[in-house]
């Protein structure tokens, strides 16, 4: 919260947004001193926001027993007698209302935001290293699993925190002296509005699948592709994959904007060669040369702004190539010079996304890949770099999520794994045994279900023989499983191979 705060000046916000239906005009003289969602978390002088389908009276007559002295929602109750705000959209409200009650802390950073179906939290942890490194770590992330805000840091088990949420972190970051902030955008904060209001410097859009379409995520490729482009919107600067799905109808929505294309030599050169004035004088264009991929490092060189750069990184996979690319254009707009993004990226740690581990010629990897376009180039991506002898693979998939994901893992695990084992992946309210056999209807390969995940990969290392590789997705480095509505605290598959590893000493 920041000093001597005017109630006017929120009235004067949302109304400009168009958002106010009616108020009180005794809320002109409030001053808050706390705001929350949660009737529980209600101190005396509290902001209470009345949001969720499933609110009820009876939670603010709780959050004003406790001390909340004005209310903001879309419905107002005349049973209860404090001042109020009436909103005809409860979550844009919601967003101007914590970044009014916070300072708007975000504007005091440069923010970089990230949205794609996959590739957020690659992106996102290089340009932190590379900010860090920058900025004498003053750079905050929001990623998947973790916010760090400067010397502090929080697991998350939102992708983009919700508004009140959102703005404590950015306070933080500011008070702690960040300067930068490198943030994941999700769909799903998009579609619930929880940056509204926000601005970035850069917004990078990695690439899009149909891995979100469900009854409980977005209803059609159309809602989720215009959740994604309308984060774009709220950039100056728009860093768009070549090879993406949708591309022209995402390119024709930021047209505005000052775009940069990149992508493979090959997609972007076919892009560049179109002679119908399709694009925009100021798009520019990065395309990747010269790739040389191993099993333990990554050359490429990238054409961009007229110059070849050269770069060397111990991330492995093309994929990751253009990851780190998106990562090196979104540097240099918001100008960090060359050489320091060339030194940062040579050892660039990027927890749960294809950390490795040795044993006595086999080979352990963990990745969070668990749709089909991610994991058709993991399995690509092994094949051509790492050849191993024979792949065993652990996965599962996520509950009430597209239906279709299942099929697609167990044909690709059917086409490149010697052997499969099923197991738990945030089932959800779904039976975790079922959604496996699901998965095993596609296999004929010898498989196995194990519902219990620790088993399942401990398991999978104890079989492991000389020239082999037993690959764990789906989960990374998360310590959580999705069950019936709350969050199972569990061992991470990274925690479970590191155990396993001290009880297996080589020597």
């Amino acid at each position: 919260m920041k000093e001597n705060l005017q109630f006017t000046a929120l009235l004067d916000i949302l109304s400009r947004q168009d958002l106010i239906t009616e108020y009180s005009e005794d809320c002109k003289d409030i001053t808050p001193s706390h705001i929350t969602i949660n009737s529980k978390d209600v101190v005396p002088g509290t902001f209470f926001v009345c949001k969720g389908a499933s609110f009820k009276e009876d939670y603010l007559k709780s959050a004003i027993a406790q001390g909340a002295i004005v209310y903001l929602s879309q419905q107002k109750y005349d049973d209860v007698d404090i001042p109020y705000i009436i909103v005809n959209d409860i979550r844009k409200a919601m967003a101007l209302a914590a970044r009014w009650f916070f300072g708007n802390p975000g504007d005091n950073m440069t923010k970089v935001g990230i949205t794609g179906t996959k590739g957020k939290t690659t992106v996102t942890f290089v340009m932190k290293d590379i900010l860090d490194k920058y900025t004498d770590n003053r750079c905050s992330a929001f990623s998947t699993h973790e916010i760090d805000v400067g010397t502090k840091v929080f697991e998350t088990t939102l992708t983009t925190p919700e508004p009140i949420e959102l703005q404590t972190y950015f306070d933080m970051a500011v008070d702690e002296g960040c300067t930068h902030c490198i943030m994941e955008v999700s769909s799903q904060a998009m579609k619930m509005n929880r940056i509204y209001g926000e601005h970035y410097k850069v917004g990078v859009f990695t690439n899009i699948d149909y891995d979100h379409i469900s009854p409980t995520e977005h209803a059609s490729m159309e809602d989720y592709l215009g959740c994604k482009v309308s984060f774009l919107k709220q950039c100056d600067n728009v860093v768009l994959y070549s090879d993406t799905r949708y591309f022209e109808t995402i390119y024709n929505e930021v047209r505005d904007k000052h775009v940069v294309v990149y992508g493979s030599k090959e997609s972007v050169e076919k892009l560049m060669s179109r002679d119908d004035d399709f694009f925009e004088r100021d798009t520019e264009f990065a395309s990747i040369h010269n790739e040389d991929l191993t099993d333990h490092n990554s050359y490429f060189e990238l054409i961009y702004g007229g110059e070849n750069r050269a770069y060397n990184t111990n991330l492995i996979g093309d994929y990751n190539v253009e990851n780190i690319v998106a990562a090196i254009i979104s540097s240099l707009l918001i100008g960090i010079p060359n050489d320091q993004i060339r030194s940062s990226i040579r050892d660039v740690y990027v927890p749960g996304r294809l950390q490795v581990y040795h044993w006595k010629d086999r080979t352990f990897m963990i990745d969070y890949a668990h749709n089909y376009i991610s994991m058709y180039r993991l399995y690509e991506m092994v094949k051509k770099t790492m050849k191993p002898k024979s792949i065993t693979v652990v996965f599962g998939c996520g509950g009430e999520r597209y239906k279709k994901r299942r099929e697609d893992m167990g044909r690709l695990a059917e086409q490149y794994a010697d052997k499969v084992v099923l197991t738990m992946e945030d089932p959800g309210f779904e039976s975790c045994e079922e959604i496996c056999k699901e998965i095993k209807q596609y296999i004929t390969k010898p498989c196995y279900i194990i519902v219990d995940r620790e088993q399942a990969l401990t398991r999978a290392l104890d079989e492991a023989q000389p020239g082999e590789l037993v690959i764990t997705t789906g989960k990374g480095i998360e310590s959580t499983q999705r069950i019936n509505g709350t969050f199972v605290q569990c061992h991470s598959d990274a925690q479970v191979i590191e155990h396993w590893l001290t009880e297996h000493p080589e020597e």
